[in-house]
């Protein structure tokens, strides 16, 4: 493999605090080149911060971060990207009011642009540029399964289908590295299966590195090469899949026990003693009042009804 074709992530001891509070410690894992590499963890474990700091949103306090041999410290996010690294968000970032093609073709703003005066004059490099653009858009569509929607209105369509619009978005940019940030978030389990089988997919078709940050443990592990699991900003467990679920941090995190110890045993309920009602005792003194108020209700309806006649 040469240099150029080097989309390995290297994560180097990477620290950051936010006014004293320490959001990751000493971070550093390595997503190899091609793989699918997933950092697992709860809410507020840092993972946000991490992508950030990989695109070029935060700067990291300490350490390093280097894409295809090339440090990414203090570089801008656009040069970032310029570099082959695009990312979604855990929110969505689409624009409602235009179509998926729109959307998608957002991705292709990095390619050879004619410029602004021959754009606005429509000369035939605009022309060109603007058919290739959306040609791509298209095709990254067609690899996310949205072919059958390219026309609508993003805001239009389901969570998850929205979710995968932003993913051809990101891969319209031609990257080497795709940050995928919570792709699952929000979905149901049918909608978690068919991003699975996208992933897979675009990872299959484009030879691309995807790194993703998510919580949910049974997509992670059934989706990744190797797995870095983070807790209150710091690495706790690594390896591929099989080896993070039978490690012990994990297991601990996730699940609060470790091996070998005792489940809980469910807390016993005391039986109720003499001066407290029991449920049946209540029910059956409900049952009786009820009964004495319809009983009462019967006689007024008839006592009424004799008194009108009269």
């Amino acid at each position: 493999m040469t240099a150029t074709d080097d989309r390995s992530l290297v994560v180097t001891d990477v620290c950051v605090n936010f006014a004293g509070i320490r959001a990751l410690d000493g971070i550093s894992f390595t997503a190899q080149s091609g793989q699918v590499h997933c950092v697992l963890g709860p809410n507020g474990a840092g993972k946000s911060t991490l992508f950030n700091i990989i695109s070029g949103f935060y700067t990291a306090t300490s350490g390093d971060v280097c894409y295809g041999g090339r440090s990414l410290r203090g570089m801008r996010a656009h040069r970032i990207a310029r570099m082959g690294v695009a990312r979604t968000f855990q929110n969505l970032e689409l624009s409602g009011a235009e179509s998926v093609l729109d959307n998608i073709q957002l991705g292709c703003y990095q390619d050879e642009s004619p410029g602004v005066l021959r754009t606005c004059v429509g000369w035939p490099s605009s022309r060109r540029s603007e058919r290739a653009s959306r040609q791509r858009a298209s095709e990254m569509a067609g690899l996310v399964g949205l072919t059958s929607v390219l026309s609508r209105p993003c805001g239009r369509l389901p969570y998850g289908v929205q979710k995968r619009v932003e993913i051809a978005r990101a891969l319209a940019a031609r990257p080497g590295l795709l940050l995928l940030d919570e792709p699952v978030a929000g979905m149901t389990s049918d909608e978690v299966d068919a991003m699975a089988a996208v992933i897979r997919e675009v990872h299959d078709a484009t030879g691309v590195t995807v790194l993703l940050i998510e919580h949910d443990v049974d997509f992670a592990l059934g989706l990744a090469d190797e797995v870095t699991v983070l807790d209150f900003g710091k690495i706790i467990a690594g390896g591929t899949p099989r080896e993070i679920r039978a490690h012990p941090a994990f297991i601990a995190a996730y699940l609060g026990t470790g091996p070998g110890e005792p489940v809980l045993a469910e807390p016993s309920v005391p039986e109720p003693t003499e001066s407290e009602p029991t449920c049946s005792s209540l029910a059956t003194s409900s049952t009786a009042r009820l009964s004495g108020c319809l009983s009462a209700s019967s006689q007024w309806g008839s006592f009424s009804f004799t008194a009108r006649r009269t």
